[in-house]
């Protein structure tokens, strides 16, 4: 569990890990651990010097809002593999 000096911050970067990120402590001090990502949902981004690269992978029968950082645009795609650039 990651800890910010209160259980009620420490239990959100729990849920974050196990809900968001799919990894589970199955013993103490993540000695075993369960990996179970959400299917068909993936993120990849990369801050350069070029600028900040996107790449999102939405599974069938979704749709998603992409807000890039830095901007107010939004956009909403559907299923499928999307990649976005913002260069610097």
């Amino acid at each position: 569990m990651t800890s910010f000096n209160h259980y009620s911050f420490g239990s959100v970067a729990n849920w974050m890990h196990q809900v968001i990120g799919g990894i589970a402590p199955l013993e103490p001090g993540y000695k075993a651990i369960s990996i179970a990502p959400i299917p068909g949902v993936s993120t990849n981004w990369r801050l350069t010097d070029a600028g900040f690269h996107l790449k999102v992978r939405i599974p069938p029968n979704t749709k998603a809002e992409i807000n890039l950082p830095g901007t107010d645009k939004k956009e909403i795609v559907g299923s499928g593999l999307y990649e976005f650039h913002q260069l610097t």
